[in-house]
């Protein structure tokens, strides 16, 4: 399915991209060609061989990380209780 073909390289590439920098890059400067795969532009064995190279690229990306192994939890937890408070309090107001 091209929709999922699509998807699968979309996702590769941004995790690739978020392991190697740290940022995660939601609006993509690939977009034209992720909509090419979506309308089934590439053929099931290109789409292969492109998951299988990011997939070997992930792998040596992991390896010089420089991410924290485990996520921050006291972090992450203090974050969604301000802003889960920050909602519940201002209603429909709330701003991202």
């Amino acid at each position: 399915d091209p929709n999922n073909a699509s998807h699968l390289i979309r996702l590769y590439r941004m995790g690739c991209e978020f392991v190697q920098t740290g940022v995660l890059q939601v609006e993509r400067p690939d977009a034209k060609e992720l909509l090419v795969i979506k309308r089934g532009g590439w053929t099931l064995e290109r789409v292969r061989q492109e998951a299988a190279r990011l997939e070997e690229k992930m792998k040596l990306s992991k390896e010089t990380s420089t991410l924290p192994h485990y996520p921050d939890i006291w972090a992450i937890n203090i974050w969604l209780t301000k802003h889960h408070l920050l909602r519940f309090n201002q209603g429909e107001k709330y701003v991202r």
